[in-house]
């Protein structure tokens, strides 16, 4: 395990050198550059912060967030197989230096060092195209909802954290690889995205809020719960909304009544069998924030409130 550590500091240090150079006379303004960096700065004191309060070992963590940092920003590049590699390394070499909630906390906040926020956020409005093409989008997430929730439940052991962290990462990097390419599955892919997104940001915000719920809530249980908002509601809600059709929401007219209940209904049986009658109003305060347009992906603000609301019972 030692030289799977060495690569991955060794990694990690080419990532802060490329961190310190990236921008300058490049694509990226002054601005854009600084606020990257305030970004990523920002992450490492938070996640020292929080390593520290657990009593972790912070170098270790932090060489996750300067990585996985990496590994989202050049996902589509070359550069980035580098970075997945050492990612892939850290993540199982983190079954004998962390605890799976620490590696996902580390993940966390290296994402969040390298995501764009505040960007529009459309679902059940638009072009006949647009709306099939998040249909396919939405069959494709509760497949892979219900593939998640099934290694979760059955292998019901840390380990499988570790698991579903390694594979996201996989699959994210695997997606960057065939972004750049012109085959039928390239092209496939790339018709599931939406118009004003970069490819697999949408995965990406998905991801963060698999590992926001990972991260922090060591109940299996309750884990499975935020999986089922975020990867079946959520579609449910879209997929509703969209061939069913009815009265927009007065507050969003981009959402549909048919929709919230889409989402609401099943997710309130499964909280309902989870925590009891208080899970009937947590999926609805979950429903009402994902019709919301706060600017912000609703698959990380669902999950956010799931997982306070899950700590606090």
């Amino acid at each position: 395990m030692d030289v799977f550590i060495y690569f991955i500091i060794f990694v990690a240090a080419v990532a802060l050198v490329e961190n310190i150079g990236f921008g300058r006379g490049g694509s990226e303004d002054d601005i854009g550059y600084a606020r990257r960096h305030a970004k990523l700065v920002a992450s490492i004191v938070i996640g020292a912060l929080l390593f520290w309060y657990q009593g972790a070992n912070i170098l270790f963590l932090t060489l996750g967030i300067i990585i996985f940092d990496s590994v989202a920003r050049f996902y589509t590049k070359g550069e980035g197989v580098l970075y997945a590699i050492a990612a892939e390394l850290y993540v199982f070499s983190s079954l004998y230096y962390a605890s799976p909630y620490l590696i996902a906390q580390a993940a966390l906040l290296g994402f969040v060092a390298s995501m764009r926020f505040g960007k529009p956020y459309r679902v059940e409005t638009g072009s006949e195209g647009e709306k099939e093409r998040e249909v396919n989008r939405d069959i494709i997430q509760i497949i892979a909802g219900i593939l998640v929730i099934f290694v979760i439940y059955y292998m019901q052991q840390a380990n499988s954290y570790i698991d579903i962290i390694g594979f996201m990462v996989a699959g994210y990097v695997i997606l960057g690889y065939v972004s750049r390419g012109y085959g039928r599955l390239s092209a496939g892919l790339k018709k599931l995205e939406r118009d004003y997104a970069k490819f697999g940001e949408g995965a990406m915000w998905l991801g963060m809020g698999t590992l926001f719920a990972i991260a922090f809530l060591h109940n299996l249980m309750y884990i499975i719960a935020v999986m089922f908002a975020i990867y079946i509601s959520d579609s449910l809600a879209t997929i509703v909304g969209i061939k069913a059709g009815g009265r927009t929401l007065t507050y969003n007219r981009k959402k549909r009544l048919s929709g919230l209940l889409a989402y609401f209904i099943p997710l309130a049986v499964v909280m309902f069998y989870i925590v009891g009658a208080i899970g009937i109003i947590a999926a609805f305060i979950a429903a009402m924030i994902e019709s919301i347009d706060t600017g912000m992906d609703d698959n990380i603000t669902v999950s956010i409130f799931l997982t306070l609301m899950l700590i606090l019972i």
